[in-house]
């Protein structure tokens, strides 16, 4: 017997249920906004450093400076950043 796996939005909506708990709701949908519309002028006014830190990533596929990348990784944890990382690219 072979077990399908669900159909990617399936996945998407487990990893939104997983982050929001972690990053919080508002947060995942900021991620969500700049991953729609990357050169777009989400409503990032209002958030913190980590957070800031979270959605310059998200906007750069990832790719960050050698030091943001540093603080990136002292601020979210592998197992966080493992799911984060999954959920951008599942969205594009």
């Amino acid at each position: 017997m072979t077990l399908l796996r669900g159909a990617p939005q399936d996945r998407r909506a487990e990893l939104r249920q997983e982050l929001a708990p972690l990053i919080g709701e508002r947060v995942v949908t900021l991620i969500e906004a700049v991953l729609a519309e990357p050169e777009g002028d989400a409503a990032t006014a209002d958030v913190t450093e980590a957070e800031a830190l979270l959605l310059q990533w998200a906007r750069s596929d990832g790719t960050l400076s050698q030091e943001a990348s540093a603080r990136f990784e002292r601020t979210f944890s592998p197992r966080l950043r493992e799911l984060l990382a999954e959920f951008i690219t599942g969205t594009r």
